[in-house]
């Protein structure tokens, strides 16, 4: 790049067609690259099937990105090469690198191209997006350690993830910048009517759908949704829920044992398929309220900043970054409380004017989660290391 390399940046993560965080890589890349010179080393091969039961790469066609004026896209990295880890080190342009942090098994190849960076006197930048791993193990805290004491600066999604990242890694929280994560905004209608999707997924012509969307792992909890199901139908008959995710496990154990033992099994639908970029929109066109019952979390919700993108009231736990993604107590409950789950789903089913207020309150919450003010906040932070 012939650029003032002053005004780019060279970022590392995961670009379309894998998964990982690349909607949200895809997200900052494009918006970035509006504004400056802006360079994308990008995984070409992510970790083993093994390691990711969900897959780790999308066939949607619609779930892409492409070179622009201001973007350069290196599709090199392959967690089998160690060649391209060396080679990632090398090519990066800018003074400032942006690395995305979000999974445990990529701590051996950003060490590799950590190394090659503070070589050439490079300025690191970490968006952390785990501050742990959700599936904890005895390496996390060590692993994690070493990898990011690399950084010169941090971006964190939540004031919660900023104490616990100071706290973990013994970083000055003036190093840890809290950007929130901008709402996921590229998800476009399909123009079909709720009363046809309805019937296409096999939900209940009537009666408020509530969402639990997007893989399903234990830290989740969706177990603790289906636990609470019972007193919500007692309260809301005609309520249904709607299961839409991969599994990474059995379904039967615990999921479908337990749906089948609390005899809820007519007002569960379950889609335990990955759902296409093309089809999520539509899935959130029929949910009334989306549930994030997380046992235990330490980031912010991709799945919940869809949902204000859609100005969908939401019910969350009180773990990780989640209660941002609201401004009203009486939808956060504890985590791992079936009862008090319930309890703060049943009133955003009967009552109308309540849900209305949700709604408002999510229209408000996306605007202040907009991209532009997520760009200018990271633009400030490439300037002071720049």
């Amino acid at each position: 790049m012939s650029e003032n390399k002053n005004q780019s940046v060279t970022m590392v993560g995961a670009l379309p067609p894998l998964k990982g965080n690349a909607y949200y890589c895809m997200s900052l890349s494009r918006e970035m690259s509006k504004h400056i010179v802006t360079e994308f080393i990008s995984f070409k091969r992510l970790y083993p099937e093994f390691l990711y039961p969900g897959g780790v790469e999308d066939d949607d066609p619609n779930f892409r990105v492409d070179q622009q004026p201001m973007l350069k896209i290196h599709r090199i990295i392959s967690y089998f090469n160690p060649i391209t880890w060396i080679r990632a080190a090398w090519i990066a342009q800018s003074r400032v690198v942006h690395l995305q942090w979000w999974s445990l098994p990529l701590a051996p190849i950003y060490l590799v191209i950590l190394i090659g960076l503070k070589l050439r006197k490079k300025k690191i930048l970490f968006t952390v997006h785990n501050v742990v791993p959700h599936e904890k193990s005895i390496l996390d805290r060590w692993l994690t350690k070493i990898v990011l004491a690399f950084g010169d600066a941090y971006i964190v999604h939540s004031r919660d993830n900023q104490r616990n990242l100071a706290e973990t890694c013994k970083i000055p929280e003036a190093n840890i910048h809290v950007v929130h994560m901008p709402i996921h905004d590229m998800y476009v209608r399909s123009g079909e009517d709720s009363a046809s999707i309805r019937r296409r997924l096999g939900l209940p012509e009537k009666g408020k759908v509530l969402l639990s969307f997007g893989n399903i792992r234990p830290y989740k909890g969706l177990d603790l949704l289906i636990e609470a199901m019972p007193e919500v139908l007692r309260a809301a008959p005609d309520a249904h829920l709607l299961v839409a995710g991969q599994n990474w496990g059995k379904w039967d154990d615990p999921y479908g044992q337990l749906i089948q033992s609390l005899e809820i099994d007519r007002s569960v639908t379950a889609l335990l398929d990955y759902i296409p970029m093309s089809q999520v929109a539509d899935i959130f066109q029929v949910a009334d309220v989306v549930v994030l019952p997380y046992k235990y979390f330490d980031a912010q919700s991709g799945v919940g900043n869809i949902a204000l993108a859609f100005e969908i009231p939401m019910v969350v736990t009180r773990v990780g970054g989640l209660a941002d993604l609201v401004d009203d107590d009486r939808v956060v409950c504890p985590p791992e409380d079936a009862q008090a789950l319930a309890q703060a789903i049943i009133p955003t089913l009967l009552d109308d004017q309540f849900r209305s207020k949700l709604k408002f309150d999510a229209s408000r919450l996306k605007s202040r989660y907009s991209w532009s003010a997520a760009i200018s906040q990271t633009m400030k932070i490439y300037q002071q290391l720049s």
